[in-house]
């Protein structure tokens, strides 16, 4: 009997102490965690995945068709600009030019004769020795020789660049990135040889979000990390940003320049496209951690101020959320400031604040 009179007394008491820590109870002591404001707004972190592309790309073909007769790349083989790529067989284009050249011969002679009669009807027809309607003849016969001989003159023109298209140079210097035919192949006019690809200057490519993309002029300290090496990041520059969305999420690319390299970094590897947002400068604007945000109604949030064993209700603007555990915000704070990150639900103005001095693991927001 003794003994279940103590328990009993033991549950009253305790009944007692949660009445007593009830938040409706005037001057109750109530435990809380918090943090100094210390962090003022900085510069926005941004991090998004992207991939590593070459700076220059182009599937090399030719101008002209015909079967290729010269032709010996690998892939991943290096060429240098100006090397030859392949041939196509110039046997019909020196033949077409021989047959041209042939017929502009007697095209120009032909014009010559037309000239000196031109001129002997257009000095009789001046003597009135000639009828006009004989010199008229005359006159569109010369005329008809020199268009003639102006028309196979561009002709001839176009076969000897044909000729020259039959040996396809490579643009830049590159390596081979994939072959799409093969020798004496018969190919036609814009068909793929080779994909070439310029390593020398490696870019990566990501996609922002749309509500970036109007704060791009205040990008700054660009980076990029490849995701599989271990803290291998790279300083970069901003290239340019698309102009156009992608997909359905309204998201667009962009491009940034890697400044210096790694032969072991290749075209293709994922990687992670950082960058800092430039904020402007702001009275009463600080980065503090989410906990320590209480959301009383819908666009009405607060934070608790500790002022001496007290707390005051503070009333701030969530500008933006910055990641899981911090974010910005404008109101009437100061660096110094004591704001309660944990049991900001459970207290009141009117309760006894006693601060636990837990310091936490990571030390965000410098808690204590």
């Amino acid at each position: 009997f003794v003994t279940i009179l103590f328990l009993q007394l033991i549950l009253q008491g305790c009944e007692n102490s949660n009445t007593d820590l009830s938040p409706d109870k005037t001057d109750s002591i109530k435990t809380v965690k918090i943090i100094t404001v210390q962090k003022k707004a900085s510069d926005l972190k941004k991090s998004f995945p992207g991939i590593i592309k070459p700076s220059k790309e182009a599937v090399i073909s030719f101008r002209i068709g015909g079967p290729i007769i010269l032709f010996s790349l690998e892939t991943g083989q290096k060429i240098e600009k100006g090397t030859t790529i392949a041939g196509i067989d110039k046997r019909d284009f020196t033949l077409r030019i021989n047959n041209i050249k042939a017929r502009l011969d007697a095209a120009r002679a032909g014009l010559t004769e037309a000239e000196l009669q031109y001129g002997r009807y257009k000095s009789l027809l001046s003597e009135n020795a000639a009828p006009k309607a004989k010199f008229d003849s005359v006159e569109a016969g010369f005329k008809a020789s020199k268009a003639n001989v102006e028309a196979l003159e561009k002709e001839l023109e176009a076969a000897e660049n044909s000729l020259k298209d039959t040996t396809l140079i490579s643009p830049f210097t590159g390596y081979v990135n994939k072959i799409f035919t093969e020798k004496y192949e018969t190919v036609a006019p814009g068909q793929p040889i080779i994909s070439l690809i310029d390593n020398s200057a490696l870019e990566a490519e990501a996609s922002i979000p749309e509500n970036l993309v109007s704060t791009a002029d205040k990008f700054k300290d660009f980076k990029v990390c490849i995701t599989s090496f271990k803290d291998v990041c790279f300083n970069a520059s901003l290239k340019e940003i698309g102009q156009k969305s992608t997909g359905t999420g309204q998201t667009y690319p962009i491009v940034v320049k890697i400044e210096k390299n790694m032969d072991s970094i290749k075209p293709g590897m994922s990687a992670m496209v950082e960058f800092s947002v430039e904020m402007p400068f702001e009275e009463n604007v600080y980065d503090i951690p989410v906990s320590a945000i209480l959301s009383k109604k819908a666009g009405s949030s607060i934070v608790w101020r500790l002022e001496k064993n007290r707390v005051k209700k503070i009333d701030i603007e969530i500008i933006e959320i910055l990641n899981k555990r911090e974010a910005r915000v404008k109101g009437e704070l100061k660096k110094g400031d004591k704001i309660v990150v944990a049991g900001t639900g459970f207290i009141n103005e009117t309760h006894k604040i006693e601060v636990v001095e837990i310091k936490s693991e990571t030390n965000i927001g410098d808690e204590l």
